[in-house]
């Protein structure tokens, strides 16, 4: 299906909901204004449907089925959820359409990077592994249970997503954990909280996204500035690894 999310070609949910309960969540915003049409879609029984309104992971039949089209490459799994919370049928039944895809890239976001212990072993060469952050604490203690369940996989197959940025990510703390990352991907706050934002973030955030950008730069790490960055005066750089 068509997507915003401009790092990836397509987004791909075969489950809706998540239990993180994040105060500014724009799936879950999503998830309450469409959640009829995707139960009706999806078949859904008046149990599931309660359970979709309330944003509670569901597992949705037609999604999970839906073809890709020959321009579909890059896939986000999950915008929809977070897998911390599938059920390992669900995962089970992924990865066995994942495998048949060979010729696409299968990408998966969570703040729990423990969810992954739940993936099978090993993974498929398709398939990316993210961990989302936002400041040098929420990274470092991802970053570390990432890398303590998958310490022998390569870089290629790991990326994190500093979005919405807080503060300058590259620090001496930092450093070790995000050289072992194959992509990075930063972006700012969006939406209705922006308008509370402080002018020091404007400024501040031009120096993180460069600072950013000359590590990524010096380690040969590919960086991807979201394109809502310019709105802040920030000048897009979007690489990608090398399967793009």
């Amino acid at each position: 299906m068509p997507t915003k999310i401009d790092w990836c070609d397509t987004v791909w949910n075969p489950v809706w909901g998540c239990l993180h309960n994040c105060p500014f969540c724009y799936a879950r915003r999503f998830a309450g204004r469409f959640y009829r049409t995707v139960a009706r879609k999806n078949n859904l029984s008046l149990e599931e449907t309660e359970k979709l309104r309330l944003f509670q992971p569901v597992f949705l039949p037609a999604n999970y089925s839906r073809k890709f089209g020959k321009r579909e490459k890059i896939i986000f799994v999950n915008s929809m959820s977070d897998p911390t919370f599938w059920k390992q049928e669900w995962i089970e039944k992924v990865f066995e359409r994942i495998v048949r895809e060979k010729d696409r890239f299968f990408l998966f976001l969570t703040k729990s990077p423990s969810a992954y212990r739940k993936f099978p072993a090993p993974l498929p060469s398709n398939v990316w592994l993210g961990v989302s952050a936002t400041d040098t604490v929420s990274l470092i203690e991802r970053a570390k249970e990432l890398f303590g369940r998958y310490d022998t996989l390569p870089t290629w197959n790991l990326f994190v997503s500093l979005e919405p940025i807080h503060e300058d990510i590259v620090t001496p703390e930092t450093v070790p954990f995000l050289e072992k990352f194959g992509w990075v991907i930063v972006g700012p706050e969006t939406g209705s909280l922006r308008k509370k934002l402080r002018e020091s973030y404007l400024q501040n955030l031009k120096k993180w996204v460069s600072s950013l950008k000359d590590f990524c730069s010096r380690s040969g790490i590919p960086l991807f500035t979201k394109e809502a960055c310019v709105s802040y005066g920030v000048k897009l750089h979007q690489e990608f690894p090398l399967w793009r």
